[in-house]
């Protein structure tokens, strides 16, 4: 058997170890068109910010290492330049030899990533980009960068795109001592974590000398002496020193068009549950793939490494059930967790944001919670902001958001369990997790923010969001606010009425019978409590998700 593997970085370095370690005689060739196999590019602006000093850190195997414990032929610099199905071979061009060849396979595994989207600006040609406008995409592209740094001297620079890469690379260039600019097109950074958790990153960014421009995005690059001269939508120019393209990454797959192997209309590779594609032994896997969400079924693209991995591992789980004739593993989808470190602040993601439930047409709905990332009395505690998504009518969790200084990564990864076995509101309520005051509570974040959204699902409190407030308060509605005195007086929602819990019973009186109540604290959590008692006395009561502190933050 002699399988061909198309890219050598996660899916297919994983795909050819995998496939060594259950077939000792199988013939495996890689091919890989860049300098370097099995790297780590998640790395890459860390290196390039000398977090990591030496590039070499970053390659996880090299084609001699691969050669010598996997007696796998792995060839870089050569690039497949069409996938001939019927005639079961490849043609390939070897930039170093700078010859072409066609190779023949019994099976193919397609995993060439992902590659940087170049928008359409002036200055820029498609994928030719001016000098000192940079992509992040290898440890060649990170050298260059640090060379510009260090031997070009810039001390500004600009970054198109709000996503991980971007806030990544911004904050090792602060922390390599220039001055920097963020481009979004969208309102927040982070654009598919909801704004209500991803906003604090915008702050952080502010914290640290970043200028953000966000809505904006760039229509004109053209050279300003020794500097770019950027030209903005909205009309702003700015200089920079150097200019990095981080607006989002595409399906490497161009190559394909014409092989008869499907492809979605952005250029994803479409597969069966199986990761094999329309083609008999071909499979692909990785970032270029057309996958499925593991909770709603629908077809999803997931650009991360870990499932990249996993996808790799099971098509040779697959290949080898194919010749063996035994039965082949499934991929059951990805959930897209992902989490970024910037600065002093870390979010995560897992599953559904709100907004892309809701487009998934699930009939989803939210809690905010603000919990201590350890015990407070035990001290060094921070404070966890969390937003579970689940069901309304099923109770099921749909997804989850998280941002805080220590503590994110565990939450995220708990929630992330939960939801590959398709938990629901009350499963969180009951997981029993590690505690000593060191790392938790007696009752963890995730437990709180379950209960929060029990009480939702179970009908025991009605609540509203934040978004929703203005419109409320000009409708002419009653909040009460039940917070203390003095926090009252340091900012409130305009007309609401200030009675504290302690002394809600006694002066329950003052508000009005009949009419529609809507309760507000700090965080949510002493309204909770509020409109038990209010609702128990005979009042229709709404509860502030997030509370006054979330609202005022997010107007």
């Amino acid at each position: 058997m002699k399988t061909v593997i198309i890219g050598g970085v996660a899916a297919g370095a994983t795909a050819a170890a995998r496939l060594r370690r259950l077939d000792e005689e199988a013939e495996i060739i890689i091919f890989e068109k860049g300098d370097f196999i099995s790297f780590a590019n998640c790395g890459l602006p860390y290196f390039t910010g000398n977090v990591i000093e030496d590039g070499g850190d970053l390659l996880l195997q090299s084609p001699e290492s691969f050669k010598a414990r996997y007696n796998i032929d792995a060839r870089v610099k050569c690039e497949v330049l069409k996938v001939n199905p019927d005639k079961k071979t490849v043609n390939v061009f070897d930039k170093t030899l700078n010859r072409m060849y066609d190779e023949s396979f019994d099976f193919l595994i397609i995993s060439p990533g992902s590659e940087p989207i170049i928008p359409d600006i002036e200055g820029i040609y498609g994928k030719a980009v001016m000098q000192s406008v940079f992509i992040v995409r290898t440890i060649k592209d990170a050298v260059i960068i640090k060379n510009a740094i260090s031997y070009g001297k810039a001390k500004t620079a600009a970054i198109l795109g709000g996503g991980a890469i971007s806030l990544e690379m911004a904050e090792n260039l602060v922390n390599a001592g220039l001055d920097v600019s963020i481009i979004s097109l969208d309102k927040s950074l982070m654009p598919k974590i909801d704004f209500d958790i991803s906003y604090p990153l915008m702050t952080e960014a502010e914290r640290h000398g970043i200028s953000l421009f966000m809505n904006d995005t760039i229509t004109k690059i053209s050279k300003s002496g020794e500097n770019l001269k950027i030209t903005l939508k909205s009309e702003t120019e700015l200089t920079a020193d150097i200019l990095i393209i981080a607006a989002g990454v595409r399906p490497d797959t161009d190559f394909l068009h014409g092989s008869g192997i499907e492809l979605t209309a952005n250029g994803a590779i479409l597969t069966d549950k199986f990761m094999q594609t329309n083609v008999k032994n071909i499979y692909a896997a990785g970032d270029a793939v057309m996958t499925y969400n593991n909770i709603s079924g629908e077809p999803m693209i997931c650009q991360l490494a870990g499932p990249a991995n996993k996808q790799g591992r099971i098509v040779a789980d697959n290949i080898c059930a194919e010749t063996r004739n035994t039965e082949k593993t499934p991929y059951n989808g990805a959930l897209g967790s992902n989490i970024i470190r910037f600065f002093d602040l870390t979010a995560a993601q897992t599953g559904f944001s709100e907004i892309a439930a809701k487009k998934a047409g699930f009939e989803a709905d939210f809690v905010f919670t603000y919990s201590p990332s350890n015990a407070s009395w035990y001290g060094n505690a921070s404070m966890i902001s969390s937003k579970i998504i689940f069901d309304k009518k099923t109770g099921k969790v749909l997804g989850g958001e998280f941002i805080g200084k220590k503590g994110i990564d565990k939450r995220a990864d708990i929630l992330a369990t939960l939801l590959h076995f398709g938990g629901t509101v009350d499963d969180l309520t009951e997981l029993e997790l590690c505690y000593a005051p060191q790392f938790s509570s007696a009752k963890d974040p995730v437990n709180i923010a379950g209960m929060a959204a029990q009480n939702i699902v179970k009908g025991y409190v009605k609540h509203i969001h934040a978004d929703e407030v203005d419109a409320l308060v000009e409708s002419g509605v009653i909040f009460i606010d039940v917070r203390t005195e003095r926090e009252f007086a340091g900012g409130h929602i305009n007309n609401a009425k200030n009675i504290p819990l302690d002394n809600l019973r006694e002066r329950i009186n003052e508000i009005p019978v009949g009419k529609l109540v809507y309760v507000n604290c700090r965080s949510g959590q002493r309204s909770y409590i509020a409109c038990r008692i209010l609702a128990d006395k005979g009042f229709d009561c709404f509860n502030l998700e997030g509370g006054y502190r979330l609202y005022s933050e997010m107007v």
